[in-house]
């Protein structure tokens, strides 16, 4: 292979013209047989130039290879960076900081000799370890030695830290200052969209990877993006083109199992069911998924809200759940706003949460969670914030929807893009830990309903009250058994999952 060839082409971001270079390598020998070919390299330029390919083709697996062989090898603080970059994919943050912390001082005090290169890539890894740690001062620190010795821009980087750290704003400003960056410019870009995918300007961000692809159009992660952007504003037979476009670009990506999940969905979505159950047959990952049993039963109810997705930022589950129910109902805010009224530096607790929907004018409930009852409020156009419970933190969702072709309900986590298809023999393992606790927010008589609760807010509000009056009535017959549940039922308890 001609490396220099090779390293030259990724330098001028024609990716899939240095990818053609190693195809042959690629199609006819195994991840195995690649290490006499590594064996017979004596300097670290040809690897790093390998996982700088492997890395912009979207092929982790075979980057993460390299990496570990080439530290094996060489044992150098450049290529401990690049094993560093594969424990952080694998959420091992302390192995990070165990592994750099000495490494990078014994380089700063002089003690070893390292080039500049080297000491920034390294310093960066550790501030995501840090940053994914929450330990954000000691993150800061370590981002003033990446500037001291980066000898490229750094716009994508304090974009990355703002991101992370919360301050959008100052991500925005950072990143846009880098976007005409011939070097850097590509990670702008996508930094850009997943920021404004953040706030759930998903057609913004589709926007600004259109124009990065355009500027860097051998850049494979523009391609991968596009899909999941596509998805996001329903544009299900684009996202499907978009996936064959970059299958074709590049067989060996490593989204290939992500991308079956996600075909059975839009098939799906489409009522395309033929395609589906071929799909189905052809990816055994597929035989125990929602969508396998939804073949032949096309004729059952499904209803799912419009409902955008935002993530939160670090500890906002609450807000940023809020943000997408209020927008569904017709009152929008941001996490931020939100915050300011409910927010304290633990968390979000669900009674503080009761008291400030009540102020907007919404009728709240605390109610035990069921089929039926989900059921009647999504079919109302009424989402459901659900209490989860983790080992170390307590955490909400949204309940947006249900699928009675699936045998299931949509969740959108505020962690995550996607949002979940829950089986309905799987909500014990998620929610019974809370007693299946949830709220629900109804428009109050005074408020002034949004356009798509006009004509039925009648309706909606008095059939739901009338719902929520038996509901209570109800448990108040059968309040002794529950009684061990309310005295557990902790509506104070903060909530605050860490993004």
């Amino acid at each position: 292979m001609m490396m220099e060839q090779i390293s030259l082409l990724i330098q001028e971001k024609r990716i899939i013209e240095a990818l053609d270079r190693i195809k042959p390598y690629l199609q006819h020998t195994a991840l195995f047989w690649w290490r006499p070919l590594m064996a017979s390299w004596d300097e670290i330029e040809p690897f790093r130039t390998l996982v700088r390919l492997f890395d912009y083709a979207l092929m982790y697996r075979h980057s993460g290879l390299v990496a570990r062989y080439a530290h094996r090898k060489f044992n150098t603080l450049q290529t401990l960076a690049w094993l560093c970059d594969e424990w952080l994919d694998q959420r091992r943050p302390l192995d990070v900081e165990e592994a750099l912390t000495p490494r990078l001082t014994a380089a700063l005090e002089g003690r070893v000799e390292e080039p500049r290169e080297a000491i920034a890539r390294a310093a960066f890894a550790l501030v995501r370890a840090l940053l994914d740690m929450q330990r954000v001062e000691e993150a800061r620190e370590w981002m003033d030695v990446v500037a001291r010795y980066e000898t490229a821009p750094m716009h994508d980087k304090w974009g990355y830290f703002y991101i992370e750290t919360g301050d959008r704003k100052n991500a925005e400003q950072a990143i846009r200052a880098g976007l005409d960056d011939s070097e850097r410019g590509d990670m702008c870009y996508l930094l850009l969209a997943d920021l404004y995918a953040l706030d759930g300007r998903h057609r913004e961000a589709l926007a600004v990877l259109e124009e990065g692809k355009q500027r860097f159009p051998q850049v494979l992660a523009f391609y991968a993006e596009r899909v999941r952007r596509l998805r996001d504003v329903r544009a299900y037979r684009e996202a499907l083109a978009a996936m064959e476009e970059l299958d074709r670009l590049n067989p060996l990506h490593m989204h290939r199992r992500y991308f079956a999940h996600l075909r059975a969905e839009l098939y799906y979505q489409l009522d395309e069911w033929e395609k589906l159950e071929s799909l189905v047959k052809a990816e055994p990952q597929l035989e125990k998924t929602p969508y396998a049993r939804a073949l032949g039963r096309q004729g059952k109810r499904s209803v799912a809200l419009p409902l955008v997705p935002v993530v939160q930022k670090h500890n906002y589950c609450v807000p940023a759940s809020l943000e997408m129910m209020l927008r569904l109902l017709g009152s929008p805010r941001t996490q931020d706003e939100v915050a300011e009224h409910i927010f304290d530096v633990r968390g979000s607790k669900l009674s503080t949460t009761v008291h400030y929907l009540e102020d907007l004018g919404f009728v709240c409930r605390f109610f035990i969670g069921t089929l039926p009852r989900w059921k009647r409020l999504i079919d109302e156009g009424v989402p459901v914030l659900l209490s989860v419970d983790y080992e170390q933190s307590s955490h909400v969702q949204v309940l947006f929807g249900y699928d009675e072709r699936l045998e299931a309900f949509y969740v959108q986590d505020p962690n995550l893009f996607d949002p979940f298809v829950v089986s309905e023999d799987e909500l014990a393992k998620w929610y019974a830990g809370t007693h299946y606790l949830s709220i629900v927010a109804l428009p109050g008589k005074k408020r002034r309903s949004p356009p798509s609760f006009r004509r039925r807010r009648t309706a909606i509000s008095v059939s739901c009250t009338r719902w929520l009056k038996r509901w209570t009535r109800t448990n108040r017959r059968i309040s002794p058994p529950l009684s061990p549940f309310c005295a557990s039922m902790s509506t104070s308890r903060t909530h605050g999952c860490m993004s």
